[in-house]
């Protein structure tokens, strides 16, 4: 029996036992199979030995299978329809998870830029944004504006208000 990093259609899913058979056959035992969610080997007959149940990986359909002694890894090739499909309980029994009641809160972001070159004066851009955000919703403004020598322009760009209620 031997510790091997399992690599199953390129994803790590972590170490389990393997074992070899006199024949080289390649068992795995049912529980990990299971905890690697690959179903597919049903019908391949379980081995029983020592009290755990195995199922051969070598001799099924839709699997490709290669051991790496030097890493320590075995590398599976696995068709879809062997693993255990995902089943996900979306009926009204079904807990929902209750969110907080929302804080009040803001915030700001912005942006200042300064630029000269060799015949201009110093340049300012600028953004600004405002936000206020409660159980009423969110309110949001976004500005921009410049300043070259004497010329002073600004801009508003968008204000909005949103009310969401996730419930």
């Amino acid at each position: 029996m031997r510790l091997l990093k399992w690599m199953v259609n390129g994803r790590d899913l972590g170490e389990h036992f393997v074992l070899r058979d006199h024949c080289g056959a390649v068992l795995a035992q049912i529980d990990d199979l299971r905890k690697t969610r690959l179903c597919g080997l049903e019908s391949a007959p379980v081995i029983t030995i020592n009290q755990r149940d195995y199922r051969r990986l070598d001799q099924q359909s839709g699997i490709e299978l290669h051991i790496d002694d030097s890493n320590q890894t075995l590398t599976l090739s696995v068709a879809a329809d062997n693993f255990c499909p995902t089943r996900i309980d979306m009926s009204a029994q079904t807990p929902r998870a209750r969110l907080g009641e929302p804080q009040a809160g803001g915030f700001v972001n912005y942006n200042l830029t300064a630029s000269q070159t060799e015949n201009t004066d110093t340049a300012y851009n600028g953004f600004l944004g405002l936000g206020v955000f409660g159980d009423w919703g969110v309110l949001q403004s976004q500005h921009s504006g410049y300043l070259i020598d004497d010329d002073t322009v600004t801009q508003r760009i968008a204000t909005y208000w949103k009310f969401d209620s996730p419930e």
